[in-house]
């Protein structure tokens, strides 16, 4: 019996693997995955306590966005970034104005406007809209992005205004990589970075990935990361890049955070939630290397992280 059970579990593991493409240890993290999601559905119909705290000091602002295949779901997240031991000043949705708007966006984020979200219907900037239009609107606030998929932990925010306090100019992440050179000082191959690094030494050479939030102080990116013209040509798929870029350019460091119980276990990704087809642009069919080499190339960054 128990090595029939074992087989059976082997199974579901190689299946879960295959059809929802989430990193897992085993088939005990989808399940405390679908537990989560559960319990902040219900937070959902049921709560009616504010998302956010207007009248907080700490003057962060939480920016995301989504997309069609993960309109039903963002309220999850959402709700996740409201269940926080320090609330935010404000959490605002991005969205599409081509693709959304009032009358055809989910009942659940129409009721979670009550409640101190803000949704606003803005250009396709793609993944960019998280933090471009955020930046041009509250150009004195810390903005923290976030990805769409993720159920964030209660002391996400927390964790970021702590860290804050000791490197008020430093870039911050809860997950990140650490960019490596090659034999001829060149910066090496996205995959052959320390990725998802344990380092927490602030340096240039971290590199912040947005799935696990990110914290922008005031003034921690150059004024040319507005250009979104420019961004969507030499990184239209590595909105991370170009932001990284632009911290570069501002002589700005980066940090990681430890995570209270480690990254996947504290972070969780919704099921279906991770968009496959962008995975497979910029990391199997190297388009990261492609657009590191392009960002790093036009603004002559190598020098700026030797």
């Amino acid at each position: 019996m128990k090595k029939y059970l074992l087989k059976a579990k082997t199974y579901l593991e190689k299946i879960v693997r295959k059809r929802f493409f989430v990193k897992l240890d085993n088939i005990d993290l989808l399940i405390r995955a679908k537990s989560k999601c559960d319990y902040y559905e219900i937070r959902c119909l049921e709560n009616e306590s504010l998302l956010i705290e207007k009248d907080s000091n700490s003057n962060m602002v939480v920016s995301l966005t989504t997309y069609s295949k993960r309109i039903y779901q963002v309220h999850l997240v959402i709700e996740s970034l409201g269940n926080q031991t320090i609330k935010p000043n404000r959490i605002i949705l991005w969205l599409d104005e081509n693709e959304f708007d009032l009358d055809n966006i989910p009942l659940m984020l129409k009721n979670l406007t009550k409640r101190g979200l803000e949704i606003k219907f803005v250009p396709n900037f793609k993944s960019y809209k998280k933090l471009l239009f955020c930046l041009a609107e509250s150009p004195n606030s810390n903005i923290i992005t976030v990805d769409d998929d993720i159920l964030y932990p209660c002391y996400f925010i927390e964790g970021f205004e702590k860290e804050l306090k000791k490197s008020p100019e430093t870039v911050l992440a809860y997950r990140g990589h650490k960019i490596q050179f090659d034999k001829n000082g060149n910066v090496e191959k996205y995959s052959k970075w320390d990725l998802d690094s344990n380092d927490t030494q602030a340096s240039k050479l971290i590199f912040p990935t947005g799935v696990g939030g990110v914290l922008y102080p005031v003034d921690s990116l150059h004024q040319d990361v507005l250009n979104y013209e420019l961004a969507s040509k030499l990184a239209p798929h590595g909105d991370d890049i170009w932001f990284k870029a632009m911290s570069l350019r501002n002589n700005r460091m980066s940090k990681l955070i430890r995570p209270r119980n480690g990254y996947e276990h504290d972070f969780i990704e919704i099921p279906m939630g991770q968009d496959i087809s962008l995975f497979h642009q910029n990391v199997m069919n190297g388009g990261n290397n492609s657009q590191i080499k392009d960002v790093f190339e036009h603004f002559d960054l190598l020098k700026l992280i030797k």
